[in-house]
């Protein structure tokens, strides 16, 4: 629906003397004998038209409630595609969400395996140094034993450690 308001320069709330100055200074404009424009009698037409809906009170009357309905129905429109556009955009974003869970849920789960092998690996070696303490508390070889047996455990904690991790 053209939208005179617009064609005449004016706000929705213009008075007759405002319509009237309105169609004289763009008829003067847009004369198709004045003008040297090339859309200048398209343009002249189209003031004329406006200014005969809203010069009549009874025609501007019926000519408001069509646009205003008009207008509302563009705007039931207009709502409707962005209640549509955030409804994709929310579950785009849930779907992100959902994406990003799982990868942190998988990386989570390779990399907890070589955390907890390095804790049983520090928990192997205090076992070891425990039971080689106690075993051979009264033996000769005691402390060779034992050295042996942390350097034993050391380097299977730098074996864990240097695992890569996926």
């Amino acid at each position: 629906m053209i939208n005179f308001y617009q064609i005449l320069e004016l706000p929705d709330s213009a008075d007759g003397g405002e319509i009237k100055s309105a169609f004289r200074r763009l008829s003067f404009k847009y004369h198709p004998d004045i003008s040297r424009e090339e859309n200048s009698e398209e343009m002249f037409k189209r003031v004329n038209e406006a200014y005969q809906v809203l010069s009549d009170p009874l025609l501007r009357k019926i000519y408001d409630e069509k646009f205003q309905k008009k207008f509302k129905e563009y705007n039931f429109v207009q709502s409707r595609f962005k209640y549509n556009y955030l409804k994709e955009k929310i579950a785009y974003r849930n779907a992100i969400f959902i994406f990003l869970f799982f990868i942190v849920t998988f990386i989570i789960l390779e990399v907890s395996p070589s955390i907890s092998s390095v804790q049983t690996a520090n928990e192997y070696k205090a076992n070891l140094n425990k039971k080689a303490w106690e075993s051979f508390l009264n033996s000769q070889e005691r402390n060779k034993q034992i050295d042996v047996i942390s350097r034993r455990t050391n380097q299977l904690v730098e074996m864990f450690r240097k695992i890569p991790q996926k």
